[in-house]
């Protein structure tokens, strides 16, 4: 419907009928209604229509805002980089005039290293590059190399309040002091990590890809200190990738571990934005997770702790309940439990 006829409908009705037509009209004609008369832009900032959050995605020739709740999405090009990143505050700022709500993602690309001093947006998850096979080679070989001082300049600019996703395509090395106690870390191409730079994160969920720096007896020892209460006492849900995956066996050994199936594991207290980026496996959501095969421990204050292996990632999930702790132990001293859980392990593999 063209908006000289919005306007002349609305013009028309009382005022709570204009306001339950307006709520209802998409993102687009909300827009276009705004511009037609100030009046109507008035009256749209009046009704406070949330926006359910914004998505915003930079590269180096174009710009990408999403409304996902309200299935909307607008897209900026231009060769200019300064012009783009210009535009990111205009469309967000026009958009949030109109449908207030926080900036709940905020894409940028490392191709835009030498402007990260511009950048200071509030976000929810801050994610920075993607996937090293969104870019083509030769994007990646005519890329500027991103320092540690570098990235520092963006994460101090950037509030970002949940998470932080170092994506790549090229190594994204930091130790910014805000990398350790966010409460979601996701990085790939992370095989600058270190088993002692590991020990310093104080993160809730964490997902490390492509961390070839890291052995099985890296992963073993971890979990040893995990258990023994020596490292992270917040954390919640870690996992390990990497391409060929993971030597079960020797992760396992020394510990005490019993194999469990079918179990459901919820986060303490789920946030969708959460799923923005790869700090979970798929399908996770607020009804928790079904793990289909874990090797679960207790750890030295009674919480259980699972270990999944799954394809090429192993993940650990904290359970933070001490009577699912008692449980476990309760069932170490049945008759069905033999022997050393590794070699447990070890039979069932080879049946």
């Amino acid at each position: 419907m063209p908006s000289i006829l919005y306007s002349t409908t609305i013009t028309n009705l009382p005022l709570l009928p204009m306001a339950h037509l307006v709520k209802t009209l998409d993102v687009k004609s909300l827009i276009n209604l705004s511009k037609t008369a100030d009046i109507f832009k008035q009256f749209i900032q009046l009704l406070h229509i949330p926006s359910g959050g914004y998505h915003i995605c930079i590269r180096s020739h174009r710009v990408d805002i999403y409304i996902p709740s309200r299935n909307y999405s607008q897209s900026f090009h231009h060769s200019s980089k300064f012009i783009l990143i210009n535009a990111v505050y205009g469309i967000h700022e026009e958009l949030s005039d109109l449908l207030p709500g926080n900036l709940d993602y905020f894409n940028i690309d490392p191709d835009l290293v030498s402007y990260f001093d511009a950048f200071n947006q509030k976000c929810a998850v801050l994610s920075v590059g993607e996937k090293s096979y969104e870019y083509s080679e030769a994007n990646v070989e005519c890329m500027d190399d991103c320092t540690p001082e570098d990235l520092d300049i963006l994460l101090d600019g950037v509030d970002f309040q949940k998470g932080l996703a170092l994506n790549g395509p090229k190594e994204l090395r930091t130790e910014h002091y805000k990398i350790f106690n966010i409460d979601w870390l996701q990085v790939r191409n992370s095989s600058w990590i270190t088993p002692e730079f590991l020990r310093k994160l104080k993160n809730k969920v964490i997902y490390l890809a492509d961390i070839w720096t890291l052995t099985e007896q890296n992963i073993n020892e971890f979990i040893c200190d995990m258990r023994d209460g020596k490292i992270n006492e917040n954390l919640q849900v870690i996992g390990f990738g990497r391409y060929g995956g993971w030597n079960t066996v020797s992760i396992l050994q020394g510990i005490q571990v019993v194999e469990q199936r079918d179990q459901v594991y919820k986060l303490p207290e789920y946030d969708p934005r959460i799923m923005t980026e790869k700090f979970l496996p798929r399908g996770f959501n607020s009804d928790g997770f079904k793990i289909k095969v874990s090797y679960d421990f207790i750890r030295n204050d009674g919480i259980k702790c699972s270990i999944q292996f799954w394809r090429s990632t192993i993940r650990i999930y904290v359970w933070n309940q001490k009577k699912e702790g008692t449980v476990m132990k309760k069932r170490w001293n049945t008759n069905d439990i033999n022997g050393s859980p590794v070699k447990k392990h070890c039979q069932h593999s080879l049946l």
